[in-house]
């Protein structure tokens, strides 16, 4: 499939078929010879023409994604039919002639010569047999039932393959409509016989139902069939298991599926179903509150606060974070704790605690499932009632001057309190894993492992988790209490309140859930994900939290469609998509995503949260040797979900380029 400057489609490849005219006079400039390609052109309209059987021959070695028609002349067609005969490229020979019964003869001989013509409208109504043979072999398997005429195509054929029953009820707007035909007539400016089709649509398209142009030859089916088969015969997916599920967004009916049921790893695209299940358990309007409180009394003359200030969290993922407007971020939100513990007249207090009680929990969460490299990187950070920055910090990293020398570590950008890193970095021609491991021993010590590539750019930098965020920002609230001359006696800790009668000091709120989807589903942050899972099982009790990660999205889904055979098959470990346990079929998660329109919340929040990708509106999910999408095309009412595991030998870059190839038809 190629693109042309604008980005459009190239139509005139979107046949499997490419046309070969081998005859001496093809390239006559007279009235048969156009009138023996207008009427070629009227069966398949890529035509390639020569006079020469060795330039014709040389021609079709270079064919890669299409199968070849010959019609050849009786004079040439002995000496090249047993030239090109055997080239997997030929699918089809057609002889035209002038003497039939001589060149009979000779044809009989090579299977792969269908016929032998001295009436151009015959050998036409041939070729276009031939052609539609072609066109169903492409696709990869057609069921007939044992009672049918092997002759016809079986009706059930259009439900094993793509786009079933699509269109039924789509009412394009005439500016698209416009648009598209003046495109048509750009790309077939040259073909009479398609500018007659390209007129019939535009005079006619409002007598029939969008399905009805649909299924005609030149339309979306034959585009998306091309584009799917192409992608399956690449060698990279020969040992992969791959599945795709496109429903109509209107009907919910099947338009095209692919190994529909198998259960595959969605990575990131799980993020859709976390955030429909944090919808309609929470509410696009819930917000988190972080609480600032103390116990104790404050000595008036002296300023003493003879207990604790306390913060006390509710999971709010978004607290400290740079992503919104300036009220969460972190230098703003320590500021006003400052002042307000100003105001209150303490000047000296025994400590600051990060209170996680909330979640009966004074312990970051890990998931089960996440791989040990995973936890070190900042998206695969750790996650609490008490949040902060996003529960990560970076670390600059240069390369050594040599290969295999230690690379060297820059600024440490709001390093987590007590944590000793020692540098095993070693530098590398390329690219390569580096990390941050954590020993969970009790010593407080980071091993950075891995390697820095030599050519690193100069603002190379590791974003690295945040081993324990209720003491991260504890800490970083003690620190700025004593640069604002407030004595605190000990050190920041993480505890749970333990005094019969706190004071309220002040109150944070998060943005709203609406706003914390958009950066959960274009920023894919992890976190997020797990917050939420966390909150929906505090919040409504169906779960404790340790459990809620494999417990909370089935009872949503099952909820959601009413039928627990969409549970059949399906593991789910995590709420972010990162575990590699996770199995979800793409049949199930086009079900969910159909149900979800029905949703109040569907068009302004959910929908609009999306990500916009090579133009869809789509989520994509990336594990190693493993790419997912999921999402909507509003223009065209397709839901659709793809997945892919194990795909072999390609880099992630091109294999999505590769995929994407084939999400263009929908378009």
């Amino acid at each position: 499939m190629t693109t042309n400057a604008n980005g459009r489609l190239n139509m005139q490849r979107m046949q499997n078929l490419l046309l070969i005219w081998l005859d001496a006079k093809s390239n006559d400039n007279n009235t048969d010879c156009h009138d023996t390609i207008k009427q070629l052109k009227g069966v398949v309209n890529n035509v390639n023409t020569f006079t020469d059987g060795g330039q014709c021959a040389d021609f079709i070695q270079t064919i890669s994604n299409n199968k070849v028609c010959m019609v050849v002349s009786g004079s040439l067609g002995q000496d090249i039919v047993p030239r090109v005969h055997d080239m997997f490229q030929v699918d089809t020979i057609l002889v035209f002639c002038n003497n039939q019964e001589w060149h009979r003869q000779w044809a009989k001989k090579w299977p792969k010569i269908k016929g032998v013509f001295t009436n151009m409208t015959l050998m036409c109504e041939a070729l276009k047999q031939a052609a539609q043979q072609c066109e169903q072999n492409a696709i990869s398997i057609s069921f007939v039932a044992s009672n049918k005429n092997l002759k016809q195509l079986d009706p059930s054929f259009m439900y094993t393959h793509i786009l079933k029953e699509i269109l039924l009820t789509i009412n394009f707007d005439v500016k698209y409509i416009n648009e598209f035909i003046t495109y048509c007539r750009e790309v077939f400016s040259d073909d009479e016989n398609e500018l007659k089709n390209v007129n019939q649509l535009l005079t006619t398209y409002k007598n029939n139902v969008p399905i009805w142009w649909y299924t005609w030859d030149a339309f979306l089916y034959q585009n998306f069939t091309n584009a799917w088969q192409k992608y399956i015969e690449e060698s990279h997916v020969a040992h992969a298991s791959y599945s795709m599920t496109i429903l109509d967004a209107q009907t919910g009916s099947i338009l095209f599926q692919h190994a529909k049921d198998i259960g595959l790893p969605p990575a990131s695209s799980l993020k859709t179903i976390t955030a429909a299940a944090a919808l309609h358990y929470l509410g696009p309007n819930y917000t988190y509150e972080t609480l600032l409180q103390y116990s104790g009394t404050i000595h008036p003359e002296t300023g003493f606060l003879d207990g604790y200030i306390y913060i006390v969290g509710s999971g709010d993922p978004s607290l400290g974070s740079w992503r919104y407007d300036k009220m969460t971020t972190a230098d703003l939100i320590i500021k006003k704790w400052v002042d307000a513990i100003k105001k209150a007249g303490i000047k000296k207090c025994q400590g600051i605690i990060g209170d996680t009680s909330q979640w009966n929990n004074t312990q970051t969460l890990l998931i089960d499932g996440w791989t040990w490299n995973d936890i070190g990187h900042s998206y695969g950070t750790g996650h609490s009632a008490l949040n902060w920055r996003e529960n990560e910090f970076t670390i600059a990293v240069q390369p050594g001057p040599t290969i295999n020398s230690p690379a060297h570590l820059g600024e440490i950008k709001n390093p987590p309190p007590r944590l000793q890193i020692r540098n095993e970095l070693i530098t590398s021609t390329s690219d390569g894993e580096a990390s941050l491991y954590f020993s969970f021993d009790g010593s407080n010590i980071g091993y950075l492992r891995g390697f820095v590539s030599i050519n690193a750019s100069a603002d190379f930098s590791l974003h690295c988790a945040v081993p324990n965020s209720a003491l991260y920002v504890a800490d970083e609230l003690t620190k700025a209490l004593r640069i604002n001359k407030i004595e605190i006696e000990q050190e920041a800790t993480v505890d749970l309140i333990k005094a019969d009668r706190v004071i309220l000091l002040d109150i944070h709120q998060s943005p709203p859930l609406s706003k914390l989807l958009q950066p959960f589903l274009r920023n894919s942050i992890n976190m997020y994900g797990e917050v939420f899972i966390k909150t929906i099982a505090h919040k409504t009790q169906q779960s404790s939290l340790l459990d809620a990660p494999v417990k909370i999205l089935p009872l949503y889904i099952k909820t959601l469609l009413n039928n627990e055979k969409f549970l059949n098959g399906m593991t789910l470990m995590d709420g972010s998509g990162l575990s590699r346990s996770n199995r979800l079929s793409t049949y199930t998660l086009t079900q969910i995503l159909f149900q979800i329109q029905k949703e109040a919340w569907f068009n302004d929040v959910y929908y609009e949260a999306f990500p916009i990708i090579n133009g869809l509106r789509m989520k994509s999910g990336t594990l190693m040797n493993t790419i997912a999408y999921a999402g909507y095309v509003r223009e065209n009412s397709f839901v659709f979900s793809f997945m892919i595991n194990n795909y072999y030998g390609e880099n992630p870059s091109d294999m999505r380029t590769k995929i994407w190839s084939v999400l263009d038809t929908l378009k």
